[in-house]
């Protein structure tokens, strides 16, 4: 499982490629759709995060399946103790099939400033 570490309160952008499971290659991803989400329980119905294309993601390379997911401060700068979330990155491809990237936890950290 894929663990992330953030502080609360701070700018983070991480950068996801796509590429081909069997081949290692970048797949173009224009007119893909993305979905990242943060929920407390994987079965819980309400998010507490999330972003999408044009809304926190942004198609920075599409030709060689560049995106980046930023989360401002703003986003967590709410939080008032260590938190953990389950997350996941999901794609909707032109030809509307939709695959999950990739799940795991993001643990929000408490900052001293």
């Amino acid at each position: 499982m894929i663990v992330f570490n953030m502080y609360r309160g701070d700018d983070k952008k991480y950068e996801l490629e796509v590429t081909d499971k069997q081949t290692g290659e970048p797949v173009a991803i224009n007119g893909c759709t993305f979905k990242f989400t943060w929920k407390i329980n994987k079965s819980d119905a309400n998010y507490v995060l999330q972003k999408t294309v044009g809304s926190g993601i942004e198609l920075t390379d599409p030709d060689n399946g560049v995106a980046e997911i930023t989360i401002d401060a703003a986003d967590t700068s709410s939080l008032t103790k260590k938190t953990e979330y389950y997350f996941d990155i999901e794609i909707t491809k032109t030809d509307t099939k939709v695959e999950t990237l990739m799940e795991g936890k993001f643990k929000i950290l408490m900052d001293v400033s």
